[in-house]
C-alpha cells in the first residue's frame, strides 16, 4: 500500500493500576530516572545537557532519547504538574509512531497510590499501525506487570 494513501491507526488507552506505596515515591519511579531502577534495560541518554548521561531535574522541556525494546525513541517532558502528581511526554519513535504518555498519581501520604496511565498514539506506517495493534491487545496485561515491578522497587527503597 502507498504509504501516502494509507490512514494511520490512532489508539488511546488507558489503565489504571493501585500500587502499595505513598503517591509521591511511585511518580518518582515513572520518571526517566525513576525507570531505570526497575526497567529493564532503560536507559534514557538526556539530549540538551552536557553531559548526554547527567539526569538534568524533570522539567518541561527536557528532552532525552532511549534505546530500548529494539527501538529508538525521542522524548520530551511535556507536562510536570507536582501538585497533580502528574507528568506527560511526547514520543517520537521513527518511522513508527508518536504521541503522548501521560502518567498520574493519586492517594493518601503512605498510599496506596492510584496510577492512572495513557498512552495517546498515531501509527507514522504499517508497521507503526502493527505495533499500536499489538499494544492495544497487551495494554492492560503491561501496565498490571508494573504493579510488581515498582512495589518490589519501594521494597528496597531505591525510590526513596
Amino acid at each position: 500500500m502507498d504509504e501516502a494513501a494509507r490512514a494511520p491507526r490512532h489508539v488511546h488507552l488507558r489503565h489504571t493500576i493501585h500500587v502499595r506505596g505513598d503517591p509521591d515515591a511511585v511518580l518518582r519511579l515513572l520518571t526517566p530516572e525513576g525507570e531505570r531502577l526497575w526497567v529493564p534495560g532503560w536507559a534514557p541518554e538526556y539530549l540538551d545537557a552536557p553531559d548526554v548521561d547527567a539526569a538534568p531535574d524533570l522539567a518541561e522541556g527536557v528532552v532525552f532519547r532511549t534505546r530500548h525494546g529494539g527501538e529508538t525513541t525521542l522524548w520530551c517532558v511535556a507536562e510536570v504538574d507536582p501538585a497533580a502528581r502528574r507528568y506527560a511526554y511526547h514520543r517520537y519513535t521513527p518511522g513508527s509512531r508518536a504521541g503522548v504518555v501521560t502518567v498520574a498519581c493519586s492517594g493518601p501520604a503512605g498510599g496506596p497510590t492510584r496510577v492512572d496511565v495513557s498512552y495517546e498514539m498515531t501509527g507514522l506506517s504499517e508497521a507503526g499501525d502493527a505495533i499500536l495493534a499489538a499494544m492495544s491487545d497487551g495494554f492492560t496485561a503491561e501496565i498490571d506487570g508494573w504493579v510488581e515491578a515498582l512495589e518490589a522497587t519501594l521494597e528496597t527503597g531505591a525510590a526513596n
